[in-house]
Order: C-alpha cells, then sequence, then structure tokens
C-alpha cells in the first residue's frame, strides 16, 4: 500500500471524526461544570469530576481506538488521573499529556455561555473547550486514525489529569505508579498551548512560571463610616496599592525586583523576531484593545519577548470591596487582592516566592500567602518531603534545549502527501511559540 492511499486512509478518519464525534463529545464536556478542585474543594461530592472522566471514557469506547486499556489513579483524597494506553514496541512509547479540570467561567461571554456549546463560524465556544478539553478526543481521534490506516505506531500512554488548574499537586501523588506504567518514553506531546493558524505545526519553547497568591489587608476591625474617620483611619485599598508598588512601579504591572528578572536567550530572541515576521500584527489582535488603547511597548518583538521573560503582576479577583449599586458610604475594613504572578522561566519558583514575600513586610499581618495553600499542602505531602509547593497554579517555567532543535527536520513534512492533502495546513516548516501561559507539574514530571 503506498504511502499517499495509508495518509488519504487516515486523513478521512480523521476528518470523519472531528466534524462528528469529536465535536459532539466536546460538546458534552462543555456542559459539565467540573471545575478544578482549587475553586470546587468539595469535588468529590459534586460529583462533576467523575461525570467528566465517564465523558471520555464513554466516548473512548465507542469512537477510540480499538486496542486501548483505560485505567485510573489515584490515593486518598486526590482527585483521579485518567491514563488510556495503546500497544506498540515497547522501546517506542510517546507519553500524550493532557488535562480536563477547568478554572471557573467567569462573566462576559459574547457567543453562547460557559456551560452551552455553541459551534460559530467553524469554532466551538464554552469552557473547558480549548483550555484543555480538545485534546482528550484529538488524540484519541489521532490513535484510532492511525490504528484505522493500518499504520505502525509508537506505542503511546495518555496522561489525563484532573488538577492541573491547581498546581498539579494531585498528579505528583500518582506520579510513581504512572511512571511504571510509562516505562522510559521516547517522547512527551502536551496538548495544552496556543496555535496560532492552521498554516504550521506550533512548537511551545518557553513558558513561564507562575504563582498565584492572595494578598489581605485589614486596617479596621470593621467597615466605618468615610464622613467620620476618612484620612484618619488607613484605607486597606491604599495600603494594598502601596503594597503591590514594592513590586511593580506604580502605574506598571511590569515587576522590577532584580531577582525576578532574567537575561533573554540569543536563540529565544531569533525565535522572537521569526515569530513576528510570520504573523506581524496579528500577534496583538486578540488584546481587543478597546479605540485609542495602544498595546504597552508598540514594538512588537519587545512586546512578545516581555509576556514570556518579563515579571508582571496582575490582579485577577478582589474580596472586601462591594459592588458598586449596593456600596455604603464606608470604608471597608479588610480587602484581599488575588494575584497572579508571571516569572521567566529560568526563575526557580520557590526563588520566586521567596522573592516576593521578602518585599512585603510582616507587620501587615503576613498579608500574602499562597492561594491554593490549603488544598496544595494537602496533595503535595510526601512528594517532596512535606515541603509545601510555593504555587498556587503552576510549578515554574521551562526552557527547550538547544539539543532539541532537531525538530527542524520535520520541516520536511511539509511536502508529504498528508500536509498536501490537509488543504489548510500547508505544511510549512515548524514555527516556535514563545509562550506566556504556563502548565503545573511539568517542571516535576521532566525532573523524575
Amino acid at each position: 500500500m503506498s504511502r499517499v492511499h495509508v495518509s488519504a486512509r487516515a486523513y478521512d478518519e480523521v476528518a470523519r471524526l472531528v466534524h462528528g464525534p469529536v465535536i459532539d463529545g466536546l460538546s458534552a464536556l462543555i456542559r459539565v461544570p467540573n471545575q478544578s478542585p482549587l475553586f470546587e474543594p468539595d469535588w468529590s461530592r459534586a460529583g462533576t469530576t467523575e461525570t467528566a472522566l465517564r465523558c471520555v471514557e464513554e466516548w473512548t469506547a465507542h469512537e477510540g481506538p480499538r486496542r486501548v486499556q483505560l485505567r485510573r489513579f489515584a490515593t486518598g483524597r486526590s482527585s483521579p488521573v485518567l491514563v488510556a494506553e495503546t500497544p506498540g514496541p515497547a522501546d517506542r512509547t510517546v507519553v500524550i499529556y493532557r488535562h480536563l479540570d477547568k478554572q471557573p467561567p467567569g462573566d462576559g461571554w459574547t457567543v453562547g455561555g460557559p456551560r452551552t456549546p455553541t459551534l460559530e463560524d467553524g469554532r466551538l465556544y464554552g469552557r473547558g473547550a480549548a483550555d484543555d478539553g480538545y485534546a482528550s478526543f484529538v488524540a484519541l481521534a489521532a490513535l484510532r486514525a492511525i490504528e484505522h490506516a493500518g499504520l505502525p505506531a509508537a506505542r503511546c500512554v495518555l496522561v489525563l489529569q484532573t488538577s492541573e488548574e491547581s498546581g498539579s499537586g494531585d498528579l505528583l501523588q500518582v506520579l510513581d505508579p504512572i511512571g511504571k506504567v510509562i516505562g522510559t518514553p521516547s517522547a512527551i506531546v502536551v496538548l495544552d498551548s496556543i496555535c496560532h493558524d492552521l498554516d504550521r505545526l506550533w512548537l511551545t519553547t518557553s513558558p513561564r512560571g507562575g504563582l498565584t497568591l492572595d494578598l489581605t489587608v485589614a486596617t479596621l476591625t470593621q467597615a466605618a463610616h468615610s464622613g467620620g474617620v476618612g484620612g484618619l483611619a488607613p484605607s486597606p485599598i491604599v495600603v494594598a496599592g502601596a503594597l503591590l508598588a514594592r513590586l511593580a512601579p506604580v502605574g506598571s504591572d511590569w515587576v522590577s525586583l532584580d531577582a525576578l528578572g532574567a537575561e533573554v536567550p540569543e536563540d529565544r530572541r531569533r525565535e522572537a523576531e521569526r515569530l513576528v515576521s510570520v504573523l506581524g500584527r496579528t500577534l496583538t489582535g486578540g488584546l481587543r484593545l478597546r479605540p485609542g488603547v495602544q498595546p504597552t511597548d508598540p514594538d512588537p518583538v519587545a512586546g512578545l519577548l516581555r509576556t514570556t521573560w518579563q515579571s508582571v503582576i496582575s490582579v485577577i479577583g478582589v474580596d472586601g470591596i462591594p459592588a458598586v449599586a449596593s456600596a455604603p458610604n464606608a470604608i471597608p475594613g479588610a480587602v484581599t487582592l488575588r494575584l497572579s504572578l508571571r516569572f521567566p522561566p529560568t526563575v526557580a519558583p520557590h526563588r520566586a516566592a521567596e522573592t516576593v514575600l521578602a518585599a512585603v513586610p510582616d507587620e501587615v499581618g503576613r498579608a500574602l500567602r499562597a492561594a491554593s495553600q490549603r488544598h496544595l499542602g494537602h496533595a503535595s505531602r510526601g512528594v517532596r518531603r512535606g515541603r509545601r509547593h510555593p504555587s498556587g497554579e503552576c510549578p515554574g517555567g521551562s526552557v527547550a534545549a538547544d539539543s532539541l532543535r532537531r525538530h527542524r527536520s520535520a520541516g520536511s513534512a511539509g511536502q508529504s502527501p498528508w500536509a498536501r492533502r490537509v488543504g489548510r495546513c500547508r505544511g510549512d516548516a515548524p514555527t516556535d511559540l514563545l509562550s506566556g501561559g504556563c502548565a503545573g507539574g511539568r517542571q516535576e514530571c521532566r525532573r523524575r
């Protein structure tokens, strides 16, 4: 059987699955409100994680590879990890990583709703569709297509965790028994990043590290009338702003602490230049800026590097301040700001945590604490001899080693019958992607 004919069969099977069963399975998953344990502490009783796992398991039974073994891993109260294994040569094992848990949906949905799968202009909208629900169905569909076409394939182990948005503490608890199933992998594919277009293969080379923290400032035992104490009683909001100024200059969210800075490697700078040359101004098209608002850096290359190699602090949530419609004329007694700290791939997470905590004085009542300390304190026990994970979201970034630049040879695949038949995927040479996002647990997984 010729390579063209085999590729055509595989492509036809992928097209059938993607335009039918994959959309159906992902739509069903969107309807499940399975939030990560950090946001749903009583996830076991809620039952949504179980529903989401069954959604994938049942789909696999009907539409996945015929030769696949599914098993779950969990210890104590940790959220489960689903592992799917397909047979192949023992000396060629590919690990495919993805996650099933979701963050809260937030507000401002303009297409459909977070739990209402909506297909519009060829895109499926709904919470968890892109991050990271699609990955399970797409990976299993690809394996089904390979099997259907009779192509030789490596042994594949798909790891689907349910605590990624909480820092992956539950995954780390069962990493050792899962590692025995995996053995020594030949390659690891992480399906949890960004794809700017369908014209080429995108490879993420430098995801940032991150910490999620709560800044709590309490100045009064209870709220007090602003007409009586305003100007005398310190406002917790003003104090919180002053504390944030210790991390980033007023009017900026770029962290100014030297310990959280890093030199940009020359090869990463070249990658940024190439990425801008490929996509141009479309890189900032997703910002959805209001009229008259400009990016913080007009240089697209410098701006791209800032989103990957510059530490930044963002306020992503507030407690203690009433809504405008119901706000009394009073100064709140305490406020809590949820902060998202992103730092360069080469900065160690423990170093980032210690630097931030050192910048805040103890006299404000130990204002900063790890947002998910309670959950991760339980989840990480026994992982690092009882040391608590410093991060509420991601343990640290990573940088692809120069020795992995061999992926350039994949550019020759762009002229294969497969790439020509796909149509929209022109098969251009692989493009490196510098990502401002990060993913929990990967640094520890790589270390082990």
